[in-house]
């Protein structure tokens, strides 16, 4: 390791010889040593052997620029925390700063991290293909802790009835129109949720002096439901969806947009009746 001006004064052969020997010297070892050279060239390369990293000259010969290219181990760029500094990079860390950090980046079947920290999951692809936005567990697929914006989605297939063209939250006021039971609604209020062709609708109903559905036949009908018509409602003879707070059947009928609240109850007393209902339209 050796550095040299290159410089070749005139002298006697010998000097001359052992001049042109020091600078080969320098060229071979490119110009190593804990000390940049005392005489500087545009692109000059210098193996700075105080911080292990290799260095070459700007082209104004006014500074030197750290290359990222370790001298000290095979195969292997020196970027760590942004820095070129010599400082060992671990294979499971590749950082720049400011940008994404990745975590825990391997060959083997552990898990890949993209996250502008060390620990707080942005993005993640675990050894199962999962991925996860936001968390560093993903349960599904495709796992997002928070909201997600997207031009258009598809549930279930390609085709256009799978095709999740809008989302919409609303109030539905539910109004008892017929059945056979006994008692007064005092009170009816409900929500829905819309996702493409897929209606989620609640309700509440509340009576204050009691209400009485003595056999499972007895139903209090209501109308108002958002969206639905004859054509988008199922048929009540089929089955239709289970209530949820009471023990109470929800079922539409084929003929018209009514819901139909069937259940085994008689009380004196304020009665509240919820339920839900999906319908695909």
């Amino acid at each position: 390791m050796s550095q040299h001006d290159y410089i070749i004064s005139n002298d006697t052969g010998a000097n001359v010889r052992s001049d042109l020997n020091n600078a080969l010297s320098a060229i071979a070892t490119v110009n190593s040593g804990a000390t940049e050279p005392s005489t500087t060239y545009a692109y000059q390369l210098w193996m700075d052997t105080a911080n292990n990293v290799l260095k070459m000259r700007n082209s104004a010969n006014s500074a030197w620029y750290t290359l990222p290219i370790s001298p000290v181990a095979n195969n292997t760029v020196d970027i760590n925390a942004g820095t070129i500094d010599g400082a060992s990079v671990a294979a499971t860390s590749l950082s720049s700063t400011g940008t994404t950090a990745l975590q825990n980046l391997s060959t083997t079947n552990s898990a890949l991290n993209i996250s502008s920290s060390a620990s707080d999951g942005s993005v993640t692809i675990d050894a199962s293909g999962r991925v996860g936005i936001a968390t560093s567990s993903p349960a599904q697929k495709l796992d997002v802790n928070g909201s997600i914006k997207a031009s258009g989605i598809y549930l279930g297939g390609t085709g256009a009835a799978n095709y999740l063209d809008d989302y919409e939250e609303g109030t539905w006021t539910p109004i008892g129109i017929a059945g056979n039971f006994t008692g007064t609604v005092d009170s009816a209020s409900g929500t829905y949720t819309k996702v493409g062709r897929k209606v989620t609708y609640t309700f509440v109903l509340t009576s204050t002096s009691g209400i009485s559905f003595v056999s499972t036949s007895r139903y209090l009908a209501m109308s108002g439901l958002p969206f639905v018509n004859s054509s988008t409602l199922c048929d009540g003879s089929a089955g239709g969806e289970r209530a949820s707070g009471i023990s109470a059947s929800v079922k539409t009928t084929s003929s018209s947009s009514t819901l139909n609240v069937y259940a085994v109850i008689s009380t004196s007393t304020t009665t509240i009746l919820t339920g839900t209902i999906t319908v695909i339209l």
